[in-house]
This record gives structure tokens, C-alpha cells and sequence, in this order.
């Protein structure tokens, strides 16, 4: 079954009338897991193709993509993360979808990798989008709780209220409401600098999935 075959019986759908930008081999491969996976958990997301620019910006589309530094070691398609502090499988097993993921021997499951994702992204969407109203936006935050955690966000929306910054938007909002303790350094670059790029560099990205995924409305 081709990708174009499964996108077209898809809610999902791919246009026949544009030019579809290239994709890795690998992304054209695991894009129908995404778009069943966005269709079946998460059919009213805004923009549905964030994600997969997502997914390639923490894993480049490889299955077996490993982070492993001193401070942390990120797994799979999603890196999902494990530290001294927490392990973000234990986090994916709780969600019912997901309960029976042996993850201690395999880890690297496209399928569930991918469902993580989808649902950690649909969870913090919910919860941004309690003081966050446009859905570019609503996105942008959803991207750095998953990235740095929804406490991230919570801070900063704090933040802003107490400096008088825009505390309803990402983008010159709590984008801008970061304190000192920000300023420690994060693998070579201020920690409120690489928390910032994050959305940033998956917007960019995701442009070329918009033919594969597209959009949809904005309710949950």
C-alpha cells in the first residue's frame, strides 16, 4: 500500500492539484502511522502537519535515533526522554492507549513512539489553550511543553503577567518572559535561547508536510 494510497482513504487527505515538496525515505515511510494516528486521537488539531516537522526535528525520521549525554538520554522517532529526574515512558504508559507498551524492551516501537507524541502534544494543547486563543500560537506552546514541559510554560505565563508582557500569545508574549534562570547554559547556548528556537525551527520544518497532513478546524 502506497503513502498516496492510504492518505487518499484517509479523513487526512493529499491534493491532487499541488506540487508535493520532497520528503526523507524515511518520513515518506512513517507519515501513514502519523496520519492514522492524528486521525483517530487527534482529528481536530489545527494544524496537523506541526507534528511530523516535529518528529524529524527530534529524531530526523530514524526509528532507532538515540540521544545520550550526561544530562539526559532521549529514544525513537519522539526521543522521549529519561534522566536521573524522570523517565517520560512512564508518563506514555499512563495514558490507556498505551498501558500494555513493554517499553523496557522496545523502546523504539514506531507505532507507540508516535502515539506519544500525538497525545502528549493533545494534552498540553488542552492546557495552553486555557490563557492561549490562536491556534499558530496555541501550537508554538504546545511545541515547548513538549520540549521543556508544560511547567515551562506556567512559569512564563507567570512571568508576563508580573512584567506586563502579553501573556495570551508564544510570539512576543511568553516568548519574551523569561527570568535569570533562564540564562544558565543549555549544551553551549542560553537555556531560554534553545527553549525559543524550538517552535521556531518546527514551523520552518513542518512547511513541507502541509501537502501530506494539511490542516483542519480548531476545535479540540
Amino acid at each position: 500500500i502506497t503513502l498516496l494510497m492510504i492518505l487518499l482513504c484517509s479523513p487526512i487527505t493529499l491534493s491532487a492539484t499541488k506540487k508535493v515538496p520532497d520528503i526523507s525515505k524515511n518520513a515518506s515511510k512513517y507519515m501513514p502511522v502519523l496520519v492514522t494516528q492524528m486521525n483517530t486521537y487527534w482529528n481536530k488539531c489545527p494544524l496537523k502537519y506541526i507534528p511530523a516537522g516535529q518528529i524529524e526535528q527530534e529524531s530526523d525520521w530514524n526509528p532507532v535515533a538515540h540521544l545520550s549525554t550526561q544530562r539526559e538520554n532521549g529514544y525513537g522517532l519522539g526521543q522521549i526522554t529519561v534522566t536521573p529526574k524522570f523517565n517520560n515512558f512512564l508518563t506514555a504508559v499512563s495514558y490507556k492507549p498505551l498501558k500494555n507498551w513493554k517499553w523496557q524492551t522496545d523502546k523504539y516501537n514506531v507505532d507507540n513512539q508516535i502515539l506519544f507524541l500525538v497525545l502528549q502534544d493533545k494534552d498540553n494543547f488542552v492546557l495552553v489553550s486555557k490563557f492561549i486563543t490562536q491556534p499558530d500560537e496555541q501550537m508554538r506552546a504546545t511545541l515547548v511543553s513538549y520540549n521543556s514541559g508544560y511547567g515551562r510554560i506556567l512559569k512564563r505565563h507567570q512571568y508576563a503577567i508580573a512584567k506586563k508582557l502579553p501573556a495570551d500569545t508564544w510570539t512576543n508574549g511568553l516568548e519574551l518572559a523569561h527570568g535569570p534562570g533562564e540564562n544558565a547554559l543549555l549544551y553551549g547556548h542560553p537555556l531560554w535561547s534553545t527553549i525559543n528556537s524550538y517552535p521556531v525551527t518546527i514551523f520552518k520544518k513542518s512547511n513541507k508536510y502541509k501537502a501530506y497532513i494539511g490542516t483542519t478546524s480548531t476545535q479540540i
